[in-house]
């Protein structure tokens, strides 16, 4: 069925509204609580994929620092649907992918590229360099870019066509604002930059973060909204900044203590 926002490319989300439409339930009833339910699986989605990294205590910090983010609370507001979903689905392929589930990646690879656009080059942009960095797993890596790049071809075959003329802009956040509410975890990395080097932050999440990073940098097409998906690398890495830092606190404690 035809739903305002989602065209033709978008088939996961459509196919979601479309089962939800079952149910009979009303069609603000099925957009709000379905937007809901996905802004609260996004920190549960980074709490698990940070847990065997940063621990319960570090992971469920990181999960915090996303629920109290700004520019996530701005997000929620600009009601952006298929961002949030597709993010999610990137970070269920991330989980899978740490986890070595081939197959469960492979069938995310796939919703990943058929539910939006702009996700979807995020997430082809960070497979490409997770090629690069993951040395001993890069023809697994590559399988999951090329099998993403096929299907994504498939119902974009305009896409470059199009942004090289239209230039398109999306409404959201500059770099201005994405800086000012993202200033309590910036200070988190300044004072706990350590901690990036203490513990081991999981491949994914670094590529991941570089892509978030430069994408907006280089003003590419709809750049705007990727501070949303700046925002979850940001609380990520925040997350294993104030680790480090509450670890030395602890430390500096019992010294005084024992002293």
């Amino acid at each position: 069925a035809v739903v305002p926002g989602l065209g033709d490319d978008a088939i996961i989300p459509r196919l979601v509204f479309d089962l939800l439409r079952l149910t009979h339930l009303p069609t603000d009833v099925i957009l709000y609580c379905s937007y809901v339910t996905i802004t609260a699986l996004l920190p549960v989605a980074l709490y698990i994929f940070l847990r065997p990294s940063l621990g319960r205590s570090g992971a469920g910090v990181a999960g915090l620092f996303l629920i109290v983010s700004a520019v996530a609370y701005n997000a929620y507001w600009y009601l952006l649907w298929k961002n949030l979903w597709a993010l999610f689905l990137i970070l269920l392929a991330f989980i899978a992918l740490e986890r070595r589930a081939f197959w469960p990646v492979i069938a995310l690879d796939v919703c990943i590229a058929l539910s939006h656009k702009t996700s979807a080059i995020v997430y082809l942009l960070t497979l490409a360099l997770l090629a690069v960095l993951y040395q001993a797993r890069r023809r697994e890596v590559l399988i999951h870019l090329l099998v993403t790049a096929a299907v994504f071809a498939l119902v974009n075959i305009d896409l470059v066509h199009q942004a090289v003329l239209a230039r398109p802009q999306a409404v959201f956040i500059e770099w201005p604002q994405f800086l000012l509410l993202s200033l309590p975890f910036l200070l988190v990395i300044a004072f706990g930059w350590r901690g990036l080097l203490r513990k081991k932050v999981p491949v994914p999440l670094s590529a991941f973060a570089l892509v978030c990073f430069a994408y907006p940098i280089f003003h590419l097409p709809f750049y705007q909204r990727i501070f949303v998906y700046s925002d979850v690398a940001l609380v990520a890495l925040a997350g294993f900044c104030f680790v480090y830092l509450f670890s030395q606190v602890q430390e500096r404690v019992r010294y005084s203590y024992v002293a």
